[in-house]
């Protein structure tokens, strides 16, 4: 629980932007709530910017001034003045002839980037955000009608692809096994942005794998919509303990591991990742490891 008093002094911390900052909680840096105080001097102007997650604004002192497309209107906001900017939205903004406090909050990682709306990552970015945030009516508004997905290799139709709270085949398998994903960095192409992710989950530690990096692309068309999606491998993929419990699982309950594995893949529909993470618990039991529930 974080407190702070109405009657507590802030702590102003200067930019090179003419802008000071005081931090209420949170670090935008991490992925985790944050909120902090941004104080900005009479006259002053900040450049066209965009966030690659949503921003809550509550203007607290002053007035200011924003508007959200070059030469578009500019909106006064005095204060009480409350607004939401969702992610990879083109702002600019500027205050009038007094000084001007807002309090900024949302959940990181929150970045600035400069506002550049012909930018494949800048929307790939949006568009996750938007995922994160459980926001699929945008986020699906941002993807052609007949968008599809590949793993590994762009060949063929691909399949279909939709986006939803438990969309796609592997959806259950990661809510059940709490995958962890960590943005490594972006890369651009003519068509194309791509993410750097390290993933890992309950499977994975429970064979003691650690994390594995895949590359995320998404591909666009020539309106600017997301067309598909390439999940691929990259780089070493650590086996960890998994020949170990392979071997145990064939020798002590052979029908449930070609059940969970038909022909060798695991199948992770239905019940299967409830009764995968009971036999792995079973073989980490008889092999005198700590349990993972």
């Amino acid at each position: 629980m974080t407190i702070h008093r109405g009657d507590a002094t802030p702590e102003w911390r200067a930019s090179p932007s003419g802008a000071s900052f005081h931090t209420l909680y949170g670090d935008p840096a991490d992925a985790r709530p944050f909120a902090f105080l941004m104080k900005m001097p009479a006259g002053w102007t900040m450049q066209p910017h965009v966030h690659d997650t949503a921003e809550y604004l509550t203007v607290l002192e002053g007035t200011l001034r924003m508007t959200f497309a070059p030469g578009g209107e500019w909106i006064g906001l005095p204060p009480g003045s409350v607004i939401a900017i969702p992610a990879g939205i083109p702002m600019w903004a500027r205050t009038g002839g007094e000084e001007t406090v807002i309090e900024v909050a949302g959940t990181g990682p929150f970045h600035t980037m400069p506002a550049d709306t012909t930018s494949l990552v800048l929307k790939a970015r949006a568009f996750r955000s938007r995922l994160r945030e459980g926001d699929y009516d945008a986020a699906r508004a941002m993807m052609a009608a007949d968008s599809r997905r590949w793993w590994e290799t762009r060949e063929g139709a691909g399949g279909p692809w939709t986006v939803g709270p438990r969309s796609g085949p592997w959806a259950d398998w990661d809510q059940h096994f709490r995958s962890r994903t960590e943005l490594v960095g972006w890369r651009e192409e003519p068509d194309a942005a791509t993410a750097v992710v390290r993933e890992t989950n309950d499977y994975f530690t429970l064979l003691e794998r650690g994390w594995v990096t895949n590359e995320i692309t998404y591909y666009f068309d020539a309106e600017g919509r997301i067309s598909g999606l390439l999940i691929r491998a990259v780089g070493e993929r650590p086996p960890g303990r998994t020949d170990e419990f392979l071997a145990w699982a064939r020798e002590h309950d052979p029908g449930e591991l070609d059940a969970l594995m038909p022909d060798g893949e695991i199948d992770p529909s239905g019940d299967h990742p409830e009764r995968f993470r009971r036999l792995l618990n079973r073989w980490r039991r008889s092999a005198g490891l700590s349990m993972i529930e």
